[in-house]
């Protein structure tokens, strides 16, 4: 049979290839979750791809378009089916003595009409010459490049540029913001059109700038124009805002990795931070990417499958079909692998969760082992804690009923030398000196106090061991109290202290001791009073509460109790501090005695004190003891004060 030992190197082996297994599926489940990331940003490459190619597309279509549309005007302009006769109207000398433009000239002639304008270098052309008639090509170009801004949300401007030294701009400038420079045949949107640079008369796409009209970072797709001859026209071409790209880039959720687009000068296209402050000039990739060099260089431009991880970063490139662009994924390997772990959340929590079950079941089998041995310890300690508990009831109960014997005994030679000494005070069987009769009232009033101390142990020890039973009756508590106030008057005139009674009206009978109640009155009077200087108050007030609970409350304006002190003082042999200091003789049992007995009455005791202040002592019967339900009496409608002054 298996030792307890080697049962438990068994359970430990188990729960160790439990949890092994469970760590290797955690960290299959951490792999697909990665994966799926991956998946995911994969799909929204495409997804941003598309669009970027989509827009693209679109563009080269009306570039297209509106080169065929160019060449096929010159074509037909040059064999008359078309008239250049309206170009008079149209083009006026040049407000600046530069050349000539459509719209306000010299002479101040506007035409608002026009959707595009011309600004040339030169004397106006002649009506049906060869630039003449590409300049009105120029203009009836400007439904085509209505039709282009229209179905391109983010093109800025549409242009023709010429060999001739002229521009048509659209949509219409004005003469006074833009004329024609033979600096602009320098810009790419017109040097990459050249025969010499283009020969292949293909589309092409110009590095970014900042447009100086103030719409942004921008890029031109253009197209050369040839004659019917064969021979080089100009450049038809579109600008293209970035500021959308880079729009669309910030909004495409894909967790912590982030898209931009680049060209081939190593420029940044399209890039969140693009979208904040003013762009003075598109900023370069290693700007944007941190660390960057020949070897980033290569995953950026490089034709890769899938994502390459490169110093803490996973890189993923493709080409924009129709453009010399790309568009890059970049994000940090930590931030997508804890992406990951917060994804397998419920594995994780799966896996803790079983660790707590074969925690709690290891401990709940070694605590089941331990408990059968505690249950025989335990089972011993109880039976000996009972028999212990059975000596001490016994004994106390013992000690109670000594106590009682004891006391009873002690009353009977007391009686009688109180009652001896009263007759030597008075001196009714000869004269005695003054000495004498002083020496016997001394003898009597420390036969009373002895007398008083002995009853008191005697009603405690009753109550302890539970011999006190009450003797109930029906008992107006009003004259119970009156009569209290009355036995007390003479101590209370004694000693220069105002006694007070206030009875509420229409108080109920109560079913009580009348003997213990009244003892419960005089305690609290005569602790009021013994405790009261000269020249002060003590006050005894009988109402029923809005519960109907008749209260007794003895309120004092003497030395008061501190709170240190009121929390032992209703325990036997208990005296305050401030009691001590007033040099008052006492035993501590009074206030004792009325906690035992009004909780005998199933009422309760409560205390209010302050040092130098006064004390507040109040009795609350249940309710249960009136014997009529009338209306609530207060002490609004109390009969008449009674006082011993």
């Amino acid at each position: 049979m298996p030792t307890g030992g080697m049962r438990n190197r068994a359970y430990i082996a188990g729960y160790a290839v439990i949890l092994v297994v469970a760590a290797f599926a955690l960290h299959h489940m951490w792999r697909q979750h990665l994966e799926t990331r991956l998946l995911i940003a994969e799909d929204g490459i495409e997804d941003a791809a598309a669009q970027f190619e989509s827009l693209i597309e679109n563009s080269a279509g009306h570039v297209t378009m509106l080169r065929i549309s160019a060449e096929s005007l010159l074509d037909d302009l040059a064999s008359g089916h078309f008239s250049a006769a309206g170009l008079g109207r149209h083009l006026h000398v040049s407000a600046h003595d530069h050349g000539y433009c459509s719209g306000k000239g010299r002479d101040g002639h506007d035409d608002d009409g026009l959707m595009s304008s011309v600004s040339g270098a030169g004397p106006v052309p002649a009506p049906g010459s060869a630039l003449g008639q590409e300049v009105e090509m120029s203009l009836l170009l400007a439904p085509q490049f209505a039709a282009a801004a229209e179905n391109i949300p983010n093109m800025a401007w549409a242009y023709y540029t010429s060999a001739n030294r002229f521009i048509a701009m659209y949509p219409n400038v004005s003469c006074a913001d833009f004329f024609y420079s033979d600096d602009l045949r320098a810009h790419e949107f017109f040097s990459l059109g050249r025969p010499e640079v283009n020969p292949h008369r293909s589309q092409f796409w110009t590095s970014a700038y900042v447009d100086e009209a103030g719409k942004g970072l921008m890029a031109t797709l253009g197209a050369p124009v040839y004659g019917p001859e064969g021979n080089f026209r100009g450049t038809v071409a579109i600008d293209l805002t970035m500021e959308t790209l880079s729009r669309y880039v910030a909004s495409e959720e894909l967790g912590e990795g982030t898209l931009l687009v680049v060209n081939a000068q190593e420029q940044v296209l399209a890039h969140p931070s693009l979208l904040i402050g003013d762009v003075a000039a598109a900023p370069r990739l290693g700007n944007v990417l941190g660390q960057y060099d020949a070897g980033l260089r290569y995953l950026v431009f490089g034709e890769h499958k899938g994502f390459v991880a490169r110093k803490g970063q996973l890189f993923a490139s493709r080409a924009l079909k129709g453009s010399p662009w790309r568009l890059i994924y970049v994000t940090d390997q930590a931030a997508l692998r804890w992406q990951a772990w917060k994804d397998s959340v419920v594995e994780v929590a799966g896996l803790l969760l079983l660790i707590l079950v074969i925690v709690a079941f290891e401990t709940a089998r070694r605590r089941s082992a331990q408990l059968k041995v505690r249950i025989a310890e335990l089972d011993e300690a109880n039976k000996q804690a009972m028999k212990a508990r059975r000596e001490a009831d016994d004994a106390n109960r013992a000690k109670s009923i000594m106590l009682a014997n004891v006391s009873h005994d002690l009353r009977t030679p007391l009686n009688a030398i109180i009652g001896f000494s009263d007759l030597m005070q008075h001196q009714l069987f000869g004269s005695m000196n003054e000495r004498y009769v002083a020496y016997a009232r001394d003898i009597q009033m420390s036969g009373e106090l002895l007398l008083k101390i002995i009853n008191n142990l005697l009603d405690l020890s009753k109550v302890e061991s539970g011999q006190f039973k009450l003797q109930e009756e029906v008992v107006d508590i009003g004259d119970l109290v009156e009569k209290s106030r009355h036995l007390m008057a003479d101590q209370a005139l004694a000693v220069g202290i105002t006694l007070k009674a206030r009875i509420a009206h229409n108080l109920p009978a109560v079913k009580a001791d009348p003997r213990a109640l009244q003892r419960v009155v005089l305690n609290l009077l005569s602790n009021a009073i013994k405790f009261t200087r000269h020249g002060g108050s003590v006050s005894v007030d009988v109402w029923c509460d809005p519960n109907r609970r008749v209260t007794i409350s003895v309120a004092d304006t003497g030395i008061g109790i501190s709170r240190k002190d009121q929390e032992h003082l209703f325990q036997p042999f208990s005296r305050g501090e401030s009691a001590w200091k007033a040099n008052h003789e006492g035993t501590g049992l009074g206030l004792s005695i009325v906690k035992s007995l009004v909780e005998l009455h199933g009422g309760q005791v409560t205390m209010e004190s302050a040092v130098s202040v006064g004390t507040t002592v109040t009795v609350t019967l249940p309710p249960s003891r009136n014997q009529r339900l009338e209306a609530v009496a207060t002490l609004d409608g109390s009969k008449p004060e009674t006082e011993a002054a």
